[in-house]
């Protein structure tokens, strides 16, 4: 939303997707998609967040709270530790529940997690949040959120 709406509809921000001010040879945005095998999407999110947090040029230590779509009760094993996060489970990742328990609606469910996320980082505070999913046909996604 443009800033002069927010402050024509006198909305308070929450939440920002965070960005890297740094101009490089990607672009800079503050999510990251990448796309690998189709046999392998499930643990794609894995690689969409590293990506994103370097050009965010963070790294997983800085990250107070994750929501990880879970497509599949197995998936979210092997992402969480390819992102060294299985340890920190029960206190960073899906403090609501994850799809399983909330439900995986099919074109919303970026939309699901970052919601929850705000909300989670809104109860619990903390400065960085990522929310991160796997997609169909060999994709990932992964967006790092600054509480404002």
């Amino acid at each position: 939303m443009a800033p002069r709406v927010g402050l024509r509809y006198e909305f308070n921000p929450n939440l920002q997707v965070y960005a890297n001010l740094s101009r490089s040879v990607e672009p800079p945005h503050p999510w990251s998609m990448i796309w690998g095998s189709p046999f392998t999407f499930p643990v794609n999110s894995g690689p969409a967040t590293q990506k994103a947090l370097k050009r965010a040029g963070l790294n997983m230590a800085d990250i107070d709270f994750i929501e990880l779509n879970e497509a599949f009760a197995a998936q979210a094993l092997p992402v969480l530790k390819d992102l060294k996060v299985l340890d920190k489970m029960n206190e960073k990742v899906n403090l609501h529940g994850g799809a399983i328990a909330l439900g995986h609606p099919f074109g919303c469910s970026g939309a699901r997690i970052s919601g929850t996320l705000l909300n989670v980082m809104k109860q619990n505070g903390g400065t960085f949040g990522l929310s991160t999913m796997c997609i169909g046909l060999g994709q990932g996604i992964s967006t790092v959120f600054e509480r404002v």
